[in-house]
């Protein structure tokens, strides 16, 4: 049987810990405070350079005028850029340790979009048409009518991709590549082969594409060819979408 003596060392124990755990919550909280609105930090937050810490909150809404150096946001896939305001923001869009899923399912491939089209030479390679030294295009079929296509282009030393799907009178595609697209060096083509051997063949142009903030699409056009017959836009089809470089 325990003794009054032994109780009371337990309670004076019990007293201490609740007193150093709120010590310990005290400190955590002022370690959490953000720089900016001084209320506690959330995930997700941000730690400057410095080593003071920004809420999510505030990102969103101060990120690009904020003067401190930030680290990017995929720091803990690999990455360590660090920039401010508007150049981390630009970075962040095509940051190579972006994390992606194969296309093709149900291949379980998960990895960052820069492995993207090592994992298909690896794995899929069948799906790899070559059509020079410096171009490999990736190019998927989905059925016919209502085709999606999916191409992925390693050129120049650099991966890009296109999703296109065809809708009555109209192709929708979405156009990516891993860092900004250069209007005055590069230039979108896009190569229409259909059945009867009609061909078409279009100048993208660049400035009238507009940025998501997805991991993946970075730019949406909307090409309407009505000048096609009918029956033409019910025909299957081969395209080929090339990135070239502007003659200096």
């Amino acid at each position: 049987m325990e003794s009054v003596k032994e109780m009371c060392f337990f309670e004076e124990d019990a007293v201490n810990y609740d007193v150093c755990l709120q010590s310990i919550k005290q400190i955590i909280r002022k370690i959490l405070k953000c720089f900016i609105c001084g209320e506690e930090c959330r995930p997700k937050f941000v730690q400057t350079t410095e080593g003071e810490l920004v809420c999510g909150y505030c990102i969103r809404i101060h990120g690009p005028s904020l003067g401190c150096e930030l680290s990017c946001m995929y720091k803990h896939q690999g990455c360590h850029f660090k920039g401010k305001g508007a150049t981390l923001e630009e970075h962040q869009k095509v940051c190579e340790y972006v994390s992606t899923l194969c296309i093709i399912k149900p291949c379980p491939w998960r990895g960052r979009q820069s492995e993207l089209f090592d994992h298909f030479q690896t794995d899929h390679s069948k799906l790899i048409k070559i059509y020079g030294p410096n171009d490999k295009e990736i190019c998927i079929t989905f059925g016919k009518g209502g085709t999606v296509y999916a191409h992925m282009i390693k050129t120049f030393g650099k991966v890009f991709g296109v999703f296109l799907m065809k809708c009555p009178g109209m192709f929708h595609y979405v156009a990516t590549n891993l860092e900004p697209f250069d209007a005055t060096k590069y230039l979108w083509i896009i190569h229409f082969e259909f059945e009867n051997g009609e061909k078409r063949t279009i100048h993208l142009d660049a400035t009238q594409s507009y940025n998501q903030n997805a991991l993946f699409a970075r730019s949406l056009h909307i090409l309407p060819l009505n000048d096609l017959p009918l029956d033409m836009m019910d025909q299957d089809y081969r395209i080929n979408i090339m990135k070239k470089p502007l003659a200096q």
